[in-house]
């Protein structure tokens, strides 16, 4: 009886052992998959204020070709405004943050514009918002998955439901 003790007892004691290796191996490796996951993140993550945001893009100016293009703005009046600028900016919001011509709230989506030339859009109040359009055409991407191209025209009209 004492043999067969001494078996179920190093029996119990491998099957420990094992369990407490497979363990170590599976927290091992949810560690390396929670590190992956998180140093993988993209680098447009949200900030806290629009306002930081473009100081701090306009001290980080990538070296990249300069690219012209054309910023329209329609008012709630109907009144228009058109500029043509420069930029080495690689995308719409850092390009229109560094010149002061729009402002908005840093989201999941990035920079969702609440004011555009100065005039604030206010859903809450009137159902204003800014319709963003590239090219003549509506865009189905926000500002900050525009990439600036040479030539192109932006345009922002005051819009009311």
């Amino acid at each position: 009886m004492d043999k067969e003790n001494k078996k179920k007892q190093q029996a119990n004691a491998e099957k420990k052992k094992l369990t407490i290796i497979v363990g170590v191996i599976v927290a091992v490796l949810a560690i390396g998959l929670a590190f992956m996951a998180f140093n993988n993140k993209p680098a447009n993550t949200p900030a806290a204020s629009t306002s930081s945001m473009a100081s701090s893009q306009a001290s980080a100016a990538p070296a990249e070709a300069v690219k012209e293009y054309v910023f329209e703005v329609t008012h709630k009046d109907g009144s228009t405004l058109q500029k043509t600028f420069t930029t080495q900016r690689e995308y719409l919001d850092k390009a229109l943050l560094n010149e002061g011509v729009v402002a908005g709230d840093e989201g999941d989506y990035g920079l969702f514009v609440t004011e555009v030339d100065g005039e604030k859009a206010d859903y809450n109040v009137d159902g204003g918002w800014w319709k963003f359009i590239v090219n003549g055409e509506e865009s189905q991407v926000g500002v900050s998955s525009t990439p600036v191209e040479n030539g192109s025209t932006y345009s922002f009209v005051y819009t009311t439901n």
